[in-house]
């Protein structure tokens, strides 16, 4: 049997002797009219809750880390290891609604590109002084 307490749903089961109550902000936006409904990303369903971290239909997350530690080692993943910051760039940037997650997406897109082109440069040079060393020890005789 379930019936309704104040804010509480409440389930009383006889046989089982078990008694669970479960709190109706939870269930119905009127309860949370504070807040206004989102909408999930991936299934595209209506949430009644504002600040939920999960979907409640898909379990996709919703919200996402954006701490300063997080956005730190976001940061340095994206000048250290450049291409592996567009799996971060792809992450951030796909939430809607979140601007400040889709900053950082922004930042980490930066980051990457800057450290994929001071990547290519480096080896640019280190290619040509390779090369130019070569050339030197071995008296000027040119390999191609």
């Amino acid at each position: 049997m379930a019936y309704r307490e104040d804010k509480f749903l409440v389930i009383a089961n006889a046989e089982l002797n078990t008694h669970l109550s479960f709190s109706l902000d939870l269930w119905y936006p009127e309860n949370n009219m504070d807040t206004a409904p989102i909408i999930c990303p991936f299934c595209h369903k209506t949430i009644a809750l504002a600040d939920a971290r999960f979907c409640p239909y898909c379990g996709k997350t919703l919200r996402l880390n954006t701490s300063i530690g997080k956005q730190v080692g976001i940061y340095l993943i994206s000048l250290f290891l450049p291409p592996l910051g567009f799996a971060y760039t792809w992450k951030y940037l796909r939430v809607k609604g979140d601007v400040k997650a889709r900053n950082i997406g922004i930042v980490a897109t930066i980051l990457t590109v800057i450290a994929i082109v001071a990547s290519i440069w480096l080896w640019n040079i280190s290619m040509n002084f390779l090369n130019q060393s070569l050339q030197s020890s071995l008296g000027g005789f040119s390999i191609y």
